[in-house]
């Protein structure tokens, strides 16, 4: 998993959760290298580039990783979500303790529009 953002994260979860039997994250923040493990990672790379390649291959004795998942902050899009096709599968896991989906790293994003209620405020 090259990327220890809130999405590389939820691609560890997504790999734990599809059986993979090893998971090596790349990242070099020790909060985000902590949530990676408690996500389902076996292992964490620090290095970078032609290091990190080395680092894995090192750790895989040479064979390297069956697939790889490259994740890039690329800014906020906007777009349809089916949450509700996930949830009956996913909702139990977090009931029950599996996954903890707050300790996935993110930044505020400031509203650049006031935001609009049903209801305006009452005034005085």
């Amino acid at each position: 998993m090259v990327g220890d953002g809130a999405v590389g994260l939820s691609g560890v979860l997504a790999a734990r959760r599809l059986g993979a039997g090893r998971i090596i994250a790349l990242g070099r923040n020790p909060v985000r290298q902590e949530v990676a493990r408690e996500f389902g990672a076996t292992d964490v790379v620090e290095e970078r580039g032609e290091a990190a390649t080395e680092a894995v291959m090192e750790l895989t004795r040479g064979v390297g990783v069956d697939g790889e998942m490259f994740f890039r902050n690329k800014g906020v899009r906007g777009g349809s979500a089916p949450a509700r096709a996930y949830i009956p599968e996913l909702l139990p896991d977090v009931l029950e303790g599996r996954i903890n989906p707050g300790r996935a790293p993110s930044r505020p994003c400031p509203r650049r529009e006031p935001v609009m209620t049903a209801h305006p405020p009452e005034t005085a």
